[in-house]
């Protein structure tokens, strides 16, 4: 039996959804290192009272078990360090590369040294570490669950577009831009697609400034016609499976439940070999892999994607197949009740 209590930053997004699951959630003011100066300087001050108030609640609920998210939270090895016999476990789920080479080395060499165990979401993230790193690879996140029925590609009456979805928040280095200008040339030869983008800004003016560039861009290129820019939606499977192909450019990811979720719910993806996807599903056979940044390559998945009614038949059904086998939430239950046991 049990008893997990969650540990999320003040007013995080995801508090209500755990809370309903029927999980304990407490807030603590958790910060990151960032490129903002002064949340640096209030970092290391923060890291002791979070840690103090962690300790607290260590002894109150006499917790056996630390699951940390990602090697570079500190707040796991403090505890750790003061209970050696609270168990350890980091969990990797964002790729290394994205942090300073001196910051990621250091933080890696302390989680890999302290933890019971250290464990990746992806084999892109295992690949980033040291030969003799001991990192078990578990799939984050399967789904189990569908609400609305398999998409049917086969028609009586064809469809006189091809609409392809864009998931993903506005963020820069998430491919937007990629899909665009991919999108601009395969239109040209394929006047049936149009391209609709789906994410939020998260508040931040980086990213509304982001959002506004992509929209200059598709003008720029005479097909803000055939573009669309929407915010973010909540029924995911919903929205997926009104769409014939999904795009996932995006230039690092350490897995992609984005890409998971067009594989699952059986909608052809055409994405970047950047990490994570590439593990995701077979190419040309359940998926269509397309080279980081490679924009003739993304044209051609396009157009290959558009141009049959039965090729995206198949692709559905074999990447339905494929992820269910795969990515199976028993699977995953059964490994994590493996390590929070021994």
């Amino acid at each position: 039996m049990y008893r997990f209590i969650f540990i999320l930053p003040v007013n995080s997004s995801a508090i209500s959804y755990v809370q309903s699951s029927g999980f304990k959630v407490i807030e603590l003011p958790l910060l990151e290192l960032s490129r903002r100066p002064l949340q640096n300087l209030i970092y290391f001050p923060m890291l002791i009272y979070n840690s103090v108030k962690l300790i607290v609640i260590a002894i109150k609920y006499e917790v056996k078990v630390i699951h940390i998210n990602d090697f570079y939270n500190m707040l796991g090895l403090i505890l750790h360090l003061i209970f050696p016999k609270i168990k350890l476990i980091t969990h990797i789920r964002i790729l290394p590369n994205r942090y300073p080479r001196l910051l990621k080395k250091f933080w890696l060499w302390v989680a890999e040294n302290l933890s019971n165990n250290f464990i990746c979401m992806s084999y892109a993230i295992k690949k980033e570490l040291s030969s003799n790193t001991k990192c078990e690879v578990i799939y984050d996140m399967p789904l189990d669950n569908e609400k609305y029925p398999a998409p049917k590609f086969l028609k009586l009456n064809n469809k006189s577009n091809i609409d392809l979805l864009y998931l993903s928040n506005y963020i820069n280095g998430k491919g937007q831009n990629y899909a665009i200008e991919a999108f601009a040339k395969a239109h040209r030869i394929n006047s049936t697609i149009k391209l609709t983008f789906v994410g939020g800004d998260m508040g931040l003016m980086k990213n509304k400034v982001y959002k506004n560039s992509l929209i200059e861009l598709s003008k720029r290129l005479n097909i803000e016609e055939y573009v669309s820019f929407n915010s973010f939606e909540e029924d995911i499977e919903r929205l997926i499976k009104n769409y014939d192909i999904v795009l996932n450019f995006s230039e690092s990811e350490s897995f992609s439940m984005t890409c998971l979720e067009a594989l699952y719910y059986g909608i052809p993806l055409i994405a970047t070999d950047c990490g994570g996807p590439s593990e995701l599903f077979q190419h040309l056979r359940s998926g269509y892999l397309v080279g980081n940044k490679n924009i003739d390559e993304m044209v051609e998945g396009i157009l290959y994607l558009s141009s049959s009614e039965i090729i995206r038949s198949e692709f559905s059904i074999n990447s339905r197949k494929y992820v269910r086998k795969k990515f199976r939430l028993s699977d995953t239950i059964l490994k994590f009740k493996e390590l929070y046991a021994n």
